[in-house]
């Protein structure tokens, strides 16, 4: 099995290593430009880059519970490490995606074979508290995909789970609207509990997938993962977790999709089972565009049980100015980890507007207001967060 998260890198580690991450960007992209116009001995790379500034007035206090546990996209964007709490904090923080996609191998007369590599790195540099960040390295995708035909296809190896519309774009922030993921998608940055998995089933190992011609199109994706994955990145279960998507694509301008999935996590005498149902919604029309989510998540331990709901949407409006393209955006995220219990529900409210120079470079500016509970003692906390953030995808 892949090792889903290789290196946790020390509070000690080299503090300007996000300016070296800049270096390396830069190296590579000079490098891909320059192979570009050479043949490629088979394998296509690509990079994704992202550099950010994030102002916050507070930290959120973090669950206890929950130090140390799922928190790569919060501790590499949004926050230091959980239980930290400080005051107009300023931070730092860097994206490296390598990517590397093997060219169509015909293995027959009518299927083809091809490989994904996903290799992620990320570290932050915190301005406030104690002045450490955090790093990772983590393998986001390797699999072989095996090409049968348009409605049906193999896929085998380690990927993102093909659930809901953010997942499989994940930290590619150039593809997505805002700057920071969906609350679903991070609900560690306010220290929810949530159970011991992510709220969303971030990875799978195998899938079905294909097309069929319907309207604009019918996707559909068929998954199953390894269950429970540690901190060690070790399987710790023997269950495993399955699941589906389907996506309708009515026209170029709408698409609708459902996702559902199953995993029975239980270990020894130990029962932990999570069943996830969602839906999505994307439009277009004109310059305008919104996308919607909705997940429940409902987690079965055997003596109690617990329904978790969260849902998120965002519109935006691109305008040309010249030869740039201004696109202000709001969006609304809230998460209800417990819909037995009142007045625990956490919400967030984005603003701001990307600045796209091309479809591979955008700066974005956004402000976030956060409101939230804290699952320790119940009690209403809120905080802001400005961000600024320079994204590319270079082929």
């Amino acid at each position: 099995m892949l090792v889903q998260k290789i290196v946790a890198a020390s509070a000690a580690r080299i503090v300007y290593l996000p300016m070296a991450i800049l270096a390396l960007i830069v190296g590579l992209v000079m490098f891909s430009a320059g192979e570009a116009s050479a043949e490629s001995p088979g394998i296509k790379p690509s990079v994704f880059s992202e550099v950010r500034l994030i102002q916050m007035d507070r930290m959120p206090q973090a669950n206890a519970t929950h130090q140390g546990a799922g928190m790569e996209q919060g501790e590499s964007h949004d926050h230091p490490a959980a239980g930290s709490h400080s005051d107009d904090r300023l931070s730092f923080s860097g994206q490296l995606n390598l990517i590397l996609d093997t060219k169509n191998l015909e293995i027959s007369d009518d299927k083809i074979a091809r490989g994904h590599f996903n290799l992620e790195f990320s570290d932050s540099l915190n301005f406030g508290g104690d002045g450490h960040g955090s790093g990772h390295l983590t393998v986001k995708d390797a699999f072989v995909e095996i090409l049968i035909s348009d409605a049906f296809n193999l896929r085998a190896g380690q990927m993102l789970t093909d659930f809901g519309i953010y997942n499989r774009i994940h930290d590619y922030g150039v593809t997505f609207v805002r700057d920071v993921p969906p609350l679903m998608y991070n609900e560690e940055i306010l220290g929810l509990t949530t159970g011991d998995d992510h709220f969303i089933p971030e990875f799978s190992s195998f899938s079905i997938l294909g097309r069929v011609d319907l309207f604009s199109g019918f996707e559909y994706t068929l998954f199953v993962g390894n269950g429970l994955i540690g901190e060690d990145g070790m399987d710790v279960n023997r269950e495993k977790l399955f699941g589906g998507r389907a996506l309708l694509k009515v026209d170029d301008r709408l698409a609708v999709g459902a996702s559902s999935a199953y995993s029975d996590d239980s270990v020894g005498d130990l029962t932990e089972r999570s069943f996830w149902i969602g839906a999505d919604l994307q439009v277009v029309c004109g310059r305008a565009g919104l996308n919607a989510e909705l997940v429940q998540k409902t987690e079965d331990e055997g003596v109690s049980s617990t329904r978790a709901v969260s849902w998120y949407a965002e519109a935006w409006y691109e305008q040309e100015v010249g030869a740039l393209i201004l696109a202000p955006f709001a969006g609304y995220d809230i998460i209800d980890p417990d819909t037995d219990q009142g007045n625990d529900t956490s919400d967030r409210v984005s603003a701001g507007v990307n600045f796209i120079f091309s479809p591979e470079l955008r700066l974005k500016l956004a402000h976030h207001w956060h409101s939230y509970t804290r699952p320790a003692d119940g009690a209403k906390h809120d905080f802001q967060m400005i961000t600024v953030g320079l994204d590319f995808l270079a082929y």
